[in-house]
């Protein structure tokens, strides 16, 4: 079982806590080591996606590149709740440490958000591209977040983004 919080997140003029989760994410031909990267479980979020304020602070992605289109191999459009954006898809491994100490980790799609001056403080959210791989377990009064590991989740992957050549 991976285990999160509710936090609150300072940057967000929101004074509500949010479920929160911790992933190692490694990001193909950008993260030479894991980065730690807090998610908020987003179950209205179709996909996962790490916004820039995480993608320079903890992944170490320059600024001028989260600006640029043209520094990706591949762009994509979303949009949700807060409004339209566009995502650089790369590939990427989500390692979730378990409290019995077992690492568990997958590779798929992780969507880079563009920078514009709207989402720089905006939070990172865990979508059900990851999610689904889980029994979501949210009970706010208690302040718990658990993801348990739902039997043959492997049994269907997620395709992934191109290997940058």
């Amino acid at each position: 079982m991976i285990r999160g919080s509710f936090a609150r997140l300072a940057e967000l003029e929101i004074h509500d806590p949010f479920p929160i989760v911790r992933v190692a994410l490694t990001i193909e031909g950008i993260t030479p080591e894991p980065a730690e990267v807090d998610f908020i479980v987003d179950s209205g979020a179709r996909f996962t996606c790490l916004q820039p304020n995480d993608a320079s602070l903890w992944a170490g992605i320059a600024e001028e590149k989260l600006r640029d289109p043209y520094a990706w191999p591949a762009t994509m459009g979303g949009s949700g709740i807060g409004g339209g954006s566009i995502f650089f898809p790369m590939p990427a491994a989500f390692t979730f440490r378990h409290e019995s100490g077992r690492h568990q980790t997958f590779r798929q799609t992780i969507y880079i958000a563009h920078l514009t001056p709207a989402n720089i403080y905006m939070p990172s959210l865990m979508g059900w591209d990851v999610l689904r791989h889980f029994r979501v377990v949210l009970d706010y009064d208690a302040g718990d977040v658990r993801l348990k590991r739902r039997r043959g989740s492997e049994a269907h992957p997620q395709p992934v983004a191109p290997a940058i050549q």
